[in-house]
């Protein structure tokens, strides 16, 4: 496995607990996937260049997160990275998943893909809109969070997307008045939504066409669920 503590990576051994390999970057890693490829590659985002002097805790936070970078997860090799496309975003903006042969990475203000092996830029979205990226689910497949609208009444999105393409399959509009929405599962598709409050209290499972799944064909009970209280920590 692979752990990250400020600008470096280190390769866990599973059989004995040992380190196998340390990946030191210019500054703290700032977004991760935690998917690994079958072939043991994972992603990882970081600044490309080291902060001024300064805390390690207010380092991460100013640091602009504008790297993206792919390593083999058992000999620590990094295999490539680039710089991401369209402007830095900060460490807590900046969201990286992998899908089917494709790396993506959001910024709050642009979003890209990568093919996994070689780097190469599959499309990217830095154009200005009223809607924005705001973070993917990836693994089996690959789904969006999208914010429109003013920040202080957003409307969300939730879309699923062809990951080497861009192009939306479908687009769940999800209920006005909700403050705020995590992506709990790319396959299948559930959602925790902050109905009514600040923290998540319901999951919601959609279907494969993007449509609120009303009742669990094994046991008829509702797929729209609240939360227990102690979930949400």
């Amino acid at each position: 496995m692979a752990k990250g503590i400020a600008d470096v990576v280190k390769g866990i051994r599973l059989k004995d607990s040992e380190e196998g390999w340390q990946l030191r970057f210019p500054g703290p890693v700032c977004a991760v996937t935690r998917h690994v490829s079958v072939d043991g590659r994972t992603a990882i985002a970081f600044p490309g260049e080291r902060p001024e002097k300064g805390g390690k805790e207010e380092a991460a936070l100013v640091a602009p997160c504008d790297r993206i970078a792919v390593f083999d997860i058992d000999t620590g090799r990094k295999l490539w990275d680039k710089k991401l496309l369209g402007p830095s975003g900060s460490a807590m903006s900046v969201n990286v998943t992998m899908t089917r042969g494709a790396v993506l990475a959001t910024t709050g203000q642009a979003s890209v893909a990568y093919d996994m092996t070689s780097g190469e830029c599959l499309w990217a979205d830095t154009a200005s809109s009223n809607c924005t990226d705001m973070g993917f689910a990836g693994g089996r497949s690959l789904i969006a969070l999208v914010q429109c609208g003013d920040s202080a009444d957003p409307v969300f999105r939730v879309r699923k997307v062809a990951p080497r393409a861009g192009r939306p399959v479908w687009t769940y509009k999800v209920a006005d008045g909700i403050k705020g929405v995590h992506l709990a599962s790319s396959s299948p598709p559930v959602i925790a939504v902050a109905a009514g409050e600040v923290r998540s209290t319901t999951l919601i499972t959609l279907s494969d066409r993007g449509k609120a799944a009303g009742h669990d064909p094994s046991g008829g009970r509702p797929l729209r669920t609240r939360l227990r209280r102690g979930l949400q920590r």
